[in-house]
């Protein structure tokens, strides 16, 4: 019993860890809906992963999704640009994100 209680909670420790560290500026960077970037200008794209199993347990879907946008707005800091656009669903951990530079953002 003891041993099961010590893998319970290195599973929801590990679940609960986050890997990626946002580059300074990166809480700058907004996530826009599509229509919102009509009017603002594309920089490029960039596709992020971050693994969704650690040690054999599933991370928690919501943490996997906040990393890959932690990792693009990170991108988007080394373009230049102030917004990232999800172009794609998540594929089991991997997303694309387009870059924009947006006026009044």
């Amino acid at each position: 019993m003891k041993r099961a209680l010590q893998l319970l909670a290195i599973s929801v420790l590990v679940s609960a860890c986050t890997w990626v560290q946002p580059e300074p500026g990166a809480g700058r960077i907004a996530l826009l809906a599509p229509p919102d970037a009509l009017d603002c200008q594309r920089l490029g794209q960039t596709t992020v992963s971050v693994r969704d199993r650690v040690a054999g347990v599933q991370r928690s879907p919501s943490q996997v999704a906040e990393e890959l946008r932690t990792l693009a707005r990170n991108s988007a800091i080394e373009l230049g640009g102030n917004a990232i656009v999800e172009e794609e669903m998540i594929d089991t951990s991997k997303q694309r994100f387009g870059i924009y530079l947006c006026n009044g953002v």
